[in-house]
C-alpha cells in the first residue's frame, strides 16, 4: 500500500479490502465490457503466481490487454481506462468474481472510465462552390499525434452531409523552428467529393504553404487559428455594371463581388487616314487609297489611351451639330415671340374691360 493508504499497483490482491476471504490459485475473475468503437470485450483473469498473476498491476495488465484503443492504469485505489485517441467513445468494463471462486472479492466500483487523451485539436473551415455556384463548407480537424511536431489532419463536408471520396485525411509534420515540413494525404490524392444537386464533382487542393517556409500553417508557441488566405472559387453573381479603362479593357463587376474582363477594345491605323469614305454620322469605310488597317490597342500597340465617356473631336460632325443647335435657338426665339403675342393680347383685353 501507498503511504495514502490507498493500494498501489504492487499490492498483492488479496490485500485489497475488497477482499473478504483470499483467492486461491484457479479462482477467475470476468472481464466484459465494450471497445471505443462499441465492439464487445470479453476476457479472464485467473489467479495465481503460475496463472495470470495475484496482485493489483498483474490485474491491470491483462485488462489493458483484453482491450483495443484503451490504456488500463490504477489511479487513486482505481483501476481506470482511458481511450488512446479523444473523440466519441463507448468504453465499458464489468469486473465479477465467478461464484464457483474459494475467495470472496467485491469488484464493485473499483473500475472507473474517464475521457481520451486530451490531444490538442483545432478545427478550422473555409467555403468553397460547386460547378453551379452552391456553397459548401470544409471543415479540417487537426489532432495532435504521439509523434513530436506532428499531427494528422481530417476533412468534413457540410458537417458530414456528404462523404469525401479520396483525400480528406492525412498528416502534417513541422520542423523544430515551427515551420512546415510537409503536408499530406494519406493516399496522396487531393480533396475529392461529389457535391450533387447535378453540380460536378470537386477536386481541391489544399495549400498548407511551402516545407521549410512559413508561409503556410506554422506551430508556433500561440493560440491556433487558421485562415484560407487564397481560394478560387465563388458562388453565383449577376452582373451588376460596366466599366471602360485607358487601355480599353471593358471590365464587368458582379453582385458575388468578383471582377472579369469582358471585351477589349481594339483601334485601327491606316496610312492615309484622308483616304478613308464616309460612312454617315461617326463611321468611316477602308478604301484603296486609305490602305489596309493596322489593328492594335491602346497603349501596348499605339501610343494613345481611351478616354471612356468622352466625344473625340474627329469623330462629331459640326455641320449637324451647328444645325441642331441653329434648329434649338429658332424654336426658342418663336416660343418667346408666342409668349410676347399673347402678353400683348391681354394687356389689350384688360384695357377694352376698363
Amino acid at each position: 500500500a501507498s503511504d495514502t493508504g490507498l493500494a498501489d499497483e504492487d499490492t498483492p490482491i488479496n490485500e485489497l479490502a475488497e477482499v473478504s476471504v483470499d483467492l486461491v490459485d484457479g479462482d477467475e475473475i470476468n472481464i466484459s465490457g465494450t471497445n471505443p468503437d462499441g465492439s464487445v470485450v470479453s476476457s479472464t483473469f485467473t489467479y495465481g503466481t503460475t496463472n495470470d498473476g495475484t496482485t493489483v498491476v498483474d490485474l491491470v495488465d491483462k485488462i489493458e490487454d483484453a482491450f483495443t484503443g484503451v490504456t488500463a492504469s490504477f489511479e487513486d485505489g482505481k483501476i481506470v481506462l482511458t481511450d488512446d485517441e479523444a473523440g466519441e467513445s463507448q468504453t465499458s468494463i464489468s469486473l465479477n468474481a465467478m461464484p464457483t471462486n474459494t475467495g470472496t472479492i467485491s469488484l464493485y466500483g473499483f473500475t472507473n472510465t474517464v475521457a481520451g487523451r486530451d490531444a490538442g485539436s483545432h478545427s478550422a473551415s473555409i467555403f468553397v462552390y460547386d460547378s453551379l455556384g452552391n456553397r459548401h463548407t470544409v471543415e479540417i480537424t487537426f489532432t495532435k499525434a504521439d509523434d513530436p511536431n506532428t499531427w494528422t489532419w481530417e476533412v468534413e463536408v457540410d458537417g458530414g452531409l456528404i462523404s469525401p471520396t479520396a483525400g480528406y485525411k492525412g498528416r502534417v509534420t513541422f520542423n523544430n523552428d515551427g515551420s512546415l515540413a510537409a503536408f499530406t494525404s494519406d493516399d496522396n490524392q487531393p480533396l475529392k467529393f461529389d457535391p450533387g444537386s447535378g453540380a460536378d464533382p470537386m477536386e481541391i487542393r489544399l495549400d498548407a504553404g511551402r516545407s521549410g517556409a512559413f508561409d503556410g500553417i506554422t506551430q508556433l508557441s500561440a493560440p491556433s487559428t487558421t485562415i484560407a488566405s487564397y481560394q478560387d472559387g465563388h458562388g453565383m453573381g449577376v452582373l451588376s455594371g460596366i466599366s471602360i479603362d485607358a487601355q480599353g479593357r471593358i471590365t464587368g463587376t458582379f453582385t458575388n463581388g468578383t471582377s472579369q474582363v469582358l471585351a477589349q477594345i481594339v483601334l485601327a491605323n491606316f496610312t492615309n487616314k484622308e483616304g478613308l469614305k464616309k460612312a454617315g454620322n461617326n463611321l468611316f469605310e477602308l478604301t484603296a487609297n486609305s490602305g489596309d488597317p493596322i489593328i492594335g490597342l491602346a497603349g501596348t500597340n499605339f501610343p494613345t489611351i481611351i478616354t471612356p465617356g468622352a466625344l473625340e473631336l474627329s469623330n462629331v460632325d459640326l455641320v449637324r451639330e451647328f444645325t441642331d443647335m441653329i434648329v434649338t435657338q429658332r424654336g426658342f426665339q418663336a416660343n418667346a415671340r408666342v409668349i410676347t403675342t399673347t402678353d400683348a393680347m391681354l394687356d389689350e383685353v384688360i384695357r377694352i374691360r376698363r
